[in-house]
């Protein structure tokens, strides 16, 4: 099953999903990271963040202008990518209320999982 939503990496792979603070939108985010940032023409619709050998934030958000009239196939969804090298990862994380994500290996489709008893089930050691 292949989830808009997952991110792939060699090892692990998984959903992430969050709530951001009642007080607090993405645009909000974005109004302050990104330079020229208009919430009336740009609507931010995804943020990606890597943290490892580099710390970076990438927001993906349609420009409401030009959706009619884009040359993108009518399948496709045309963004415009914002990276945002001078914010950590806390500082993202700010914004949310709060947070859950599951890796998984991959060798199983985590949509299939039943569980049938915790660790703390003293019948299954």
């Amino acid at each position: 099953m292949t989830n808009p939503s997952s991110v792939k990496h060699p090892e692990l792979s998984g959903i992430i999903s969050a709530e951001m603070h009642k007080d607090k939108r993405l645009d909000d985010f974005c109004i302050q990271h990104i330079p020229g940032y208009n919430p009336d023409r740009m609507e931010a619709i995804a943020v990606r963040l890597y943290a490892g050998r580099e710390n970076y934030i990438t927001v993906f958000a349609l420009d409401k202008n030009v959706q009619e009239n884009s040359a993108a196939a009518a399948d496709q969804l045309p963004v415009l990518k914002f990276r945002i090298n001078q914010v950590s990862p806390e500082m993202l994380f700010s914004f949310f209320a709060e947070y859950n994500f599951t890796l998984s290996t991959g060798n199983y489709d985590l949509e299939d999982m039943v569980v049938i008893a915790t660790g703390h089930d003293p019948h299954i050691l």
